[in-house]
This record gives C-alpha cells, structure tokens and sequence, in this order.
C-alpha cells in the first residue's frame, strides 16, 4: 500500500513516466544526462525519436550536435547544423557545439 500511494503521488506530481520510473518525463534533459555520461548513440536514438515526433527544439539540436562532437563526426554535425538552420535558426551554443566538432575531428580549418 505504500509504494501504491507513493506512485499515485508521483503520478500527480510528474506524470505517468515518472510513475512507471522511466525518468524519461523530459525527453531533452533526459538526452543531457545521456550525453554527460557519453552515451551518444543513446543521444542519437533519442534525437531521432523526438524529429519523427516533431518535438525538436534548438537545444535538443545543439545536445545532438554535441554528441556527434563526442563521436568525431564532423559530418553527422553539419548535416544537424543544417537542418537546424533551415528550422528554427542556429543560437550562439549551436555555433560552439559545430566548432567543438570540427575540432574534435581534426577539421580545424573549417571551424
């Protein structure tokens, strides 16, 4: 009965997900804290769930931007850079997370 009252309390406060013990409420803090641990193909699955959703914002792109970064994946930024440019406009972290990787992937000269 108590862990029944302790998942109704949950439930009003954050939802169904934080009931169940998903965590996964907030998709894009939910994509942070998969990147600081460096799961990024976690980050990518993440990302690519919330486009077919429609739910994309500047940070969840600068967060999937990161994480190419921490792949080296030079490419896998521009083309996230690009898409972000054509939908919302890229912010002054967008900027960094595209230069961070380039640099990571050893295309200093294009940053």
């Amino acid at each position: 009965e108590v862990e029944a009252r302790m998942r109704s309390s949950l439930r009003e406060k954050f939802g169904e997900e934080a009931a169940q013990g998903t965590g996964r409420k907030d998709p894009i803090r939910f994509m942070q804290r998969q990147l600081s641990k460096g799961h990024v193909i976690e980050v990518d699955k993440l990302f690519k769930d919330l486009v077919r959703k429609g739910e994309t914002s500047v940070l969840a792109y600068n967060i999937a931007i990161s994480a190419k970064a921490r792949a080296k994946d030079a490419e896998g930024a521009l083309a996230l850079f690009a898409d972000l440019d054509k939908e919302f406009g890229p912010d002054n972290h967008s900027y960094g997370a595209l230069t961070s990787a380039l640099v990571r992937a050893g295309r200093v000269g294009e940053a």
